[in-house]
Order: structure tokens, then sequence, then C-alpha cells
């Protein structure tokens, strides 16, 4: 492959790599703040505005042209940050906002800014550097190769990724094709010195990447004086269960959902309803059952519970923790109750 045209690979891999950063990232935002819809608007915004200036600042980058070392360098720094900045995400929420609180605007702001700055300025110079170096120098062509490789990452992530494995789990992987193509690039474009340097960095990383658990440093940050002990991405979210003293507590995407043990809440929640009937056989059950509510509705002998909960993923990660659903009356949906 002729040199230039390997930028048509680079070009591939810096959208393969920005657009599961920003999945993850925006799925972590609304995980640590509570699941707000506003954080969503917020995280891309501040994406694309500094991404723009740094592929504003890009457009003065014809001197790099010739300093390979550089450039390798720049390109290697951009895939060692996506782990980083979602764990970033997490330990500047817990040192800005009180546990306990919800984060005030400008908190996120602030959060979002320092950990999108360098990895946006990065993502969006290199780029507009690409761009010029590519073979036809046209910002439309290498626009198409950076689509094609967020489609790809995308595509990945949403159909795959969400549904069997966890956010550093999938970003290492993401790391690990992104800095592969790299080495490619490295082969074609630069000297064996280069190519070997390149290609150390890139296993030593993927192997320190793999081998630490990011994901418990932040946990214990999330979740203080609590043992987590069941931590599942799902479609719909992080779902997390933790485990106090006797007490299971069921939280997703940061939010608690419900507790076990609460049996007042539950009582109050349960029989104030099934008085209404004088003998209640065909119950519709809406969320929250397995903080104990169909242990109080089963008090009632009823001949079907229809349980529903949106998230199918939450029903059997709770069911390992309790026997409710083994009930012959009980029967749990994972759908929309709407429907």
């Amino acid at each position: 492959m002729h040199p230039k045209k390997a930028t048509y690979l680079m070009l591939f891999a810096l959208g393969f790599l920005s657009i599961g950063t920003q999945l993850y990232l925006v799925r972590e935002s609304m995980m640590v703040f509570n699941d707000n819809e506003l954080i969503v608007g917020l995280v891309l915004a501040i994406w694309m505005l500094i991404t723009g200036i740094g592929s504003f600042l890009g457009r003065f980058s014809k001197g790099m042209l010739k300093r390979n070392v550089l450039l390798i360098s720049l390109i290697m720094l951009a895939g060692m940050l996506p782990s980083l900045m979602v764990t970033g995400t997490d330990v500047l929420k817990v040192a800005m906002v009180p546990p306990g609180s919800m984060a005030e605007l400008w908190q996120v702001l602030v959060v979002c800014i320092l950990v999108q700055l360098p990895f946006c300025l990065l993502s969006g110079f290199l780029f507009s550097f690409l761009s010029i170096a590519s073979p036809d120098n046209s910002p439309a062509g290498a626009y198409s190769w950076e689509s094609l490789g967020s489609m790809a990452s995308g595509a990945l992530i949403n159909f795959l990724f969400l549904w069997i494995l966890g956010p550093f789990q999938s970003l290492l992987i993401i790391t690990g094709v992104y800095l592969s193509l790299v080495v490619i690039f490295t082969r074609i474009t630069a000297g064996n010195k280069e190519f070997r340097a390149v290609l150390c960095v890139s296993v030593v990383y993927l192997v320190v990447l793999g081998i630490t658990n990011p994901r418990a440093l932040t946990e214990k940050i999330l979740y203080p004086e609590q043992r987590v002990i069941s931590d599942v991405e799902t479609p719909y979210g992080q779902v997390v269960v933790t485990k106090n003293q006797n007490q299971f507590n069921f939280f997703e995407n940061g939010i608690l959902l419900f507790s076990s043990g609460n049996e007042i809440s539950n009582e109050e929640n349960v029989h104030y309803a099934m008085l209404q009937h004088p003998d209640p056989e065909n119950i519709l059950l809406i969320s929250g059952g397995f903080s104990g509510t169909l242990a109080e509705i089963i008090k009632y002998n009823p001949v079907r519970v229809d349980y529903v909960e949106l998230n199918p993923s939450l029903v059997g990660i709770a069911s390992r923790f309790t026997r409710q659903l083994d009930h012959p009356s009980v029967r749990a949906y994972g759908t929309d109750a709407r429907r």
C-alpha cells in the first residue's frame, strides 16, 4: 500500500475509536449523573465544540507532514485516552459532588470539559491533518473513511458489545483494534525502529489495561460502604446490585430502584390496593417486585401475577438473589408495561 493511501486506514481507525469512545462516555455520564437526558445533550455539545476547535487547529498542521515520529506519537496517545476518560468521569464526579446529592449543571459542565478536552482536541486535530495528508487532499473523501469506521464501531457496540460486555471490556477491544491499525499504519509509513516501538508500546498498554480492573475502582468510589455483588451492562443501562448487611440494593444507571427488607413500605404498597377487592385473583405488578412486593402479593394466594419490568436483564439479575419468581402463580415479563 502506498504511504499516502495508508491515511485512509488511519481515518477509518480514528472514526472507529471516536464513536466507540463517545457512546461509552455518554452512557457512563448518564450513569454517574442520575440518568438525566439533559446530560446526553451536554456531553454531545461539548464533544462537538471541542472537536471542532481541534479540527480548526488542524488546518495549521501541514508542517507535520514530514514529522512521522510526532504524528505517530499523537495517534498513539489518542488510543490511550478512552479508558481514562470513562474512569475520570467517575472520579471527578465523586470528587466534586457529595454522596447522595444531585450534581449541579455547572459541575456536570466542568467534568465534561475536563474529561473530553484532551481526546476531542486531539481527534479533531488528527482528522484535519489526515485529510490534508490523504492522496486526494479532500475533506469529503476523508470524512467518508472516518464515517465508515464510525459505522463499524457503532454497529459492533449496539448489536454485540452492549449485550455481552461491560464498558471497559468493550473499550479494551475497541482500543485493541485501533492500536492494531496504528501498528499497520506505522509499518507502511515509517521505519523499522518506529514500527518496533509502536508495536511494543501497544502490546504493553493493552496487557496492562487488560489485567487491571478500572471498574472495581469506580465501584468503590460510586458505592461507598457497600459491597458490589453484581455489575452488568445492559442495553437499557448499567444494573448494579450491592449488599449492605442483609439488604440488597438494586441500581440502574446510578439510581436506586429498590431495596430488599423494607417490609413496612412493601406492605403499604400492596395491602392498600389488594384490600380494594374482596377476592383478588389476577394481579398486574409493574416493576419493583424484587423489593419484597411480590412476597406480599403472594400472601393472598392469587391465581396469576403478571410481573413486568422494562429491562429484561433486570429480571434475570434479580432472580439470582431471590426466589419470589419460583412461585407457580408468578409470570415475569421483560417488556414495556404499556403493551
